[in-house]
C-alpha cells in the first residue's frame, strides 16, 4: 500500500516478475494492495498464470504491470508444506485452461505444483481466496497445507 510510481519514467515498467532467476520466481509470485497503488486492482499474478484472464473480474494488464493479470478479488498463496512426494495438480479458477510447458510456465498455468526445494521445502501457488478448489496428488507422509498467513489477512481484514 501507498507505493508512489511518480518517480518512474513515462513508459517504463512499474513491477516485474521474476525476482529469482528459477522458473516459478517469474511464475508464481504475487502481487497485493488495500488501495490503488496497482492500478485499482487488488491483486496481481503474471503474464504466465493465463487462466485468471479466464476468472470474473481479472484481466491482463499492459506492459508497465510487466502484463501481468490484475484482480479485483483477493489472491493469496496455498502452500503445501512436507517432503517431495511429486508432482501436485491444483484445479480451479485460475488453472482451467491447457498446460503450458515451455519454460518458464512448465505447466504450472494448468495447476502442476512441482517442489521446492530451495525455498521453503513445499509446494505453492496463487489462488482465489473463497474460491473452490481441488488438490490432487501421490500423497504420502505429513503433509500440512497452508492458506495465506494470517499477518496478511490481518492486514487486508480478511
Amino acid at each position: 500500500d501507498g507505493v508512489d510510481f511518480s518517480g518512474v519514467h513515462s513508459g517504463q515498467a512499474l513491477i516485474d516478475f521474476g525476482a529469482h532467476a528459477t522458473d516459478p520466481g517469474e511464475v508464481l509470485p504475487i502481487f497485493l494492495a488495500g488501495d490503488n497503488s496497482l492500478g485499482g486492482h487488488r491483486s496481481m499474478v503474471s503474464r504466465y498464470l493465463n487462466g485468471f484472464g479466464l476468472v470474473s473480474g481479472c484481466s491482463q494488464l499492459g506492459a508497465e504491470w510487466s502484463s501481468g493479470f490484475g484482480c479485483s478479488a483477493p489472491i493469496r498463496r496455498l502452500t503445501v508444506w512436507g517432503p517431495d512426494i511429486g508432482e501436485l495438480t491444483l484445479r480451479g479458477p485460475g488453472y482451467e485452461v491447457s498446460a503450458n510447458y515451455a519454460s518458464p510456465t512448465r505447466g504450472m498455468n494448468a495447476g502442476k505444483m512441482a517442489y521446492e526445494p530451495l525455498n521453503g521445502k513445499g509446494y505453492g501457488t496463487p489462488v482465489l481466496a473463497g474460491a473452490e478448489y481441488t488438490l490432487s496428488g501421490p500423497w504420502q507422509g505429513d503433509m500440512v497445507i497452508d492458506f495465506s498467513d494470517n499477518v496478511l489477512g490481518d492486514y487486508f481484514g480478511s
